[in-house]
């Protein structure tokens, strides 16, 4: 192997070239180009090597960085078919042809053009410089060389114009020989084109190790594979779950055949459980296409335990947003034959995907029987998405139930907001008080019920949702739709399966079991002793009417237990408590909850959360901590306040919010609450 030595240049700006190199198949040819390169100050390794002596030595080269290789004529062409990385050829134009047959005509003008690749073959020299002969031979196995040559001294050619080694074997059989010569121009442009290769293909390697940072950094194992299933490349995460670097390898020693030739045939796999190493893993795979003609896939799998472990991250955080169903059916305290019969239709509900319109008067439990209903439910682990439709203006339900876009009004988030149906995709959204919503508002909750899909306002972006709906109503829809202040349509959309929740009158029996209850929570609730029930305490209550129902007992016992001395609860005491409750419910039986001991009940709490469930984290919405209670004189004197600051402001309600020191939102529900809007 034949190196030039290292160029040192006094003259000009020495160019250096490291990963570019230059393996040329004859002495020639390396000498003059070497002079070429020395002339144009330019710095490349410069190899003489031809044959398969050049195929293990630009091998050697490659292994060592070498990014492209500058050849020339048959070495050029037989590097192409070995290697991956650009082969330049250093090209012969009509031009190196015509200088070497002015050459050769001064000798004879029976020539022949003799090579081994393409370049050589120019016809149209004959004519162009007159010969007597021209004959033109292109080799493709350089054994061959001799014989060829040999066959056209016979025809009577003279001269042979070619390369060095094809120009010394027509010498050495009695033939003249010109051996044709690049200029400088062919080798700066090979090299121009080494040189815009290398770049594409180090931009091309960038990308690559770009792709394979991405792909490294899922958590999903990836494959790509050739139509025979062997395996082309694969990223790290798909290395540790095989457990093994796995280039290279068959797919079928992993996978099985038929899913695997499934995909091949152009039939996409999603989610197919598999057994890996031991280990179950969800493996999907699509068929990669060109021209329409299937040339392998792409494949991706993760253990089923990875897939667990996130839909649990998910939950948490599904929770920290409040959007999670607390309760189930045995968080619902009773064993009255009415109880337990809305229970077992509730059970039957929710192995369907059917919407549920629950019945009930207020404070029953509805939003206790949806969150049951979700959480028994093949959505159990979905969101959960609760919303009070009484609780908000018709502009400001809207935007919480589709979400809005940046700019989509004044006030509106600079980011946007998402709306509760795509908060709730996948999972269960529950619309309490439905029949209190506009009929604007109706018309679009239709589109999405109907078409399964929302627009954000602002937005003509249309986001499919996939949410079951459970809806809640205290009054008779019929009745409403008869009134023209319910959409016929929304209701058969909303009512295929109708609940209904037994008010507490219906199921007297369970009185003592939720009182029981009650007596347990609040006791802890306030780090006292539970106080004990004197044998007749029970008694009025089991006459009484209960308007209220479950919230209303539920604020009864919470009194008592504020209000008992000496660590018993007597018939006296709960008679008081019911005397002031029968009260306020005449007067204030058109709230729509009922007031508290230390203040008012916020109208965004949801019915179920002021009702009776399973775990103190469920009486209470975390929007709103303050328990319900009967002091009928504190929220008189809250509605007395509140009517005289408005007087007194001129109905200016901006102006009263800020004397009563609250927010106007909270002023809104306020005059609401106390039938006071206009």
């Amino acid at each position: 192997m034949k190196q030039s030595n290292d160029m040192k240049y006094t003259g000009g700006r020495t160019c250096m070239i490291n990963d570019i190199i230059m393996l040329l198949p004859n002495e020639a040819n390396t000498y003059y180009i070497k002079q070429i390169l020395q002339q144009q100050n330019i710095n490349i390794p410069v190899y003489e090597s031809f044959g398969e002596e050049a195929v293990a030595f630009a091998g050697q080269q490659i292994k060592q960085g070498a990014k492209v290789i500058i050849s020339r004529g048959s070495t050029a062409h037989l590097l192409q078919e070995i290697f991956t990385i650009p082969i330049v050829e250093i090209r012969y134009t009509f031009y190196e042809f015509s200088v070497a047959m002015k050459k050769a005509v001064k000798i004879s003008r029976r020539i022949g053009l003799v090579g081994y690749n393409a370049a050589f073959d120019q016809p149209e020299l004959s004519s162009f410089f007159r010969l007597e002969q021209m004959e033109v031979r292109i080799i493709k196995d350089p054994i061959q060389t001799k014989q060829v040559l040999t066959e056209l001294k016979n025809m009577g050619i003279e001269l042979i114009i070619s390369g060095q080694k094809i120009g010394r074997i027509a010498k050495s059989i009695g033939l003249e020989s010109v051996t044709i010569r690049v200029n400088t121009k062919n080798v700066l442009d090979a090299l121009q084109d080494a040189q815009y290769l290398r770049n594409l293909e180090t931009e091309k390697q960038k990308q690559f190790e770009s792709i394979s940072a991405l792909l490294d950094s899922t958590q999903e194992g990836i494959l790509s594979i050739d139509k025979q299933g062997m395996i082309l490349s694969s990223n790290r995460i798909s290395q540790e779950i095989m457990g093994v670097r796995i280039p290279h390898a068959s797919v079928y020693d992993y996978f099985p055949r038929s899913l695997i030739k499934q995909i091949l045939s152009g039939m996409p796999l999603y989610n197919e459980v598999v057994s890996l190493n031991r280990e179950n893993v969800l493996f999907s795979g699509i068929a990669t296409l060109l021209d329409d003609v299937v040339t392998g896939a792409v494949l991706t799998f993760q253990p089923a335990s990875d897939i667990r472990r996130k839909e649990y991250e998910l939950q948490k955080k599904a929770r920290a947003k409040g959007h999670i169903a607390k309760n189930t059916f045995n968080h619902i305290i009773g064993k009255s034959p009415a109880l337990m019969e809305a229970k077992a239709q509730a059970l039957l509900f929710a192995v369907t995907e059917s919407s549920v319109l629950i019945y009930g008067p207020t404070g029953t439990g509805k939003e206790l029987f949806a969150q049951g209903i979700h959480n028994a439910s093949p959505r159990k682990h979905k969101p959960f998405v609760a919303i009070n439709c009484a609780a908000l203006p018709e502009s400001v339900l809207e935007s919480e139930l589709f979400g809005y876009v940046k700019g989509a009004f004044t006030g509106a988030r600079p980011e946007g907001k998402i709306g509760i149906f795509e908060q709730a995709h996948t999972g269960t959204i529950f619309l309490d008080e439905i029949s209190e919503i506009s009929p604007a508002v109706q018309a679009r909750l239709l589109r999405v019920i109907q078409e399964r899909e929302i627009t954000r306002i602002g937005d003509d972006k249309i986001i499919p949702v996939d949410v079951r709906i459970i809806a809640s109503t205290n009054r008779n829809l019929l009745d409403e739709i008869e009134n023209k202040s319910f959409r016929e349509d929304l209701y058969y959309r909303l009512s295929v399966l109708n609940l209904n929740i037994p008010p507490l009158n219906s199921r007297k029996e369970d009185i003592p079991l939720l009182v029981e209850y009650f007596l347990s929570y609040f006791s802890q609730n306030s780090d006292r002793p539970q106080p004990v029930l004197a044998p007749d305490a029970l008694l009025p209550l089991q006459n009484f009417t209960w308007p209220g129902n479950i919230r209303q007992l539920r604020n009864i016992v919470e009194c008592a237990v504020a209000l008992c001395q000496h660590g018993e609860i007597t018939r006296q005491l709960m008679e008081t408590v019911l005397k002031i409750s029968g009260q306020m419910m005449t007067k204030s039986r058109s709230a729509p909850a009922v007031p508290s001991c230390s203040g008012t009940a916020g109208s965004f709490v949801s019915s179920a959360e002021a009702e009776f469930p399973a775990s103190s984290s469920a009486y209470f919405s975390s929007r709103s901590s303050t328990p319900p209670t009967f002091y009928q004189s504190m929220a008189e004197a809250e509605r007395e306040k509140t009517f005289s600051v408005l007087a007194a402001c001129k109905g200016n309600k901006t102006m009263a919010a800020k004397e009563l020191g609250i927010g106007y939102t909270t002023l809104w529900r306020r005059l609401k609450k106390y039938g006071m809007q206009s």
